[in-house]
């Protein structure tokens, strides 16, 4: 689990410095908009913009691999009992 999520967290951060350096900002890919009043002055006064915050499939892995690394690389662990007394989950006994 843990060399997955840390695969997602990698590939965010390069998706999003990639979006950095080639156009200046991370590009979103769902973008919502509202013409209903009360909504639409509350997300001016809120965001400064009449549109619902967006994210893009690098904020969706960054999630995901972020609660994965700690259930898989820290509460995982401390639940079974892998890794006690100094060994390391995985190692091949001598």
């Amino acid at each position: 689990m843990v060399p997955f999520s840390l695969g997602l967290l990698v590939s965010c951060a390069l998706g999003n410095g990639i979006d950095r350096l080639l156009f200046g900002s991370v590009t979103d890919f769902i973008r919502f908009y509202t013409d209903m009043p009360g909504l639409a002055n509350w997300l001016v006064e809120t965001f400064s913009m009449a549109e619902w915050p967006t994210f893009n499939i690098a904020d969706v892995a960054l999630g995901i691999g972020l609660v994965l690394f700690i259930a898989g690389g820290l509460v995982w662990p401390m639940l079974t009992g892998a890794g006690a007394e100094g060994t390391i989950p995985g190692a091949p006994d001598e």
